[in-house]
């Protein structure tokens, strides 16, 4: 997870020996809440069996059928957070560059089964459950709290 590289999501803890002297330091993660990794994912590739063909076109096509498919290696993924509907709307910049290829693509909401024209759809590691946004992560993505709901 590559948002883990940003200098906020880490504390910094001196370590001390049993006399209370500085030894070292160490780096822990802060919590990030509970969220889900979301891709597109390749279209499943059919069963690849070979039959006894004729001709160079049926030979030709039967190797084109059993070649493995490359396309979309590079595809992006999203990590999605599930925050509660509170009093108050909350809602994050359009786009905000967090690191080297990470931004803040906003506040929506994620189509579960949503299938693209060339047949990739999307998968996630699992559905997010719906809590508050840690407080140092609410600030780094650079939400904003909108004025209180009737």
């Amino acid at each position: 997870m590559a948002l883990l590289a940003a200098a906020e999501a880490t504390e910094r803890r001196v370590r001390r020996d049993e006399e209370g002297r500085p030894v070292g330091e160490e780096r822990t993660y802060r919590p990030l809440g509970k969220f889900s990794a979301v891709a597109w994912s390749p279209p499943v590739a059919p069963m690849r069996t070979s039959t006894v063909a004729y001709g160079r076109r049926e030979l030709d096509e039967l190797a084109v059928a059993m070649r493995p498919r490359r396309t979309g290696t590079s595809e992006p993924g999203w990590i999605v957070w599930a925050i509660p509907a509170g009093d108050r709307l909350v809602s994050f910049p359009a786009s905000r560059a967090l690191g080297h290829g990470l931004a803040v693509l906003g506040a929506g909401v994620v189509p579960w089964s949503a299938q693209r024209p060339d047949g990739w759809v999307v998968v996630s590691s699992l559905v997010p459950q719906v809590e508050p946004l840690p407080e140092w992560l609410f600030a780094e993505l650079g939400g904003r709290l909108g004025r209180r709901r009737p």
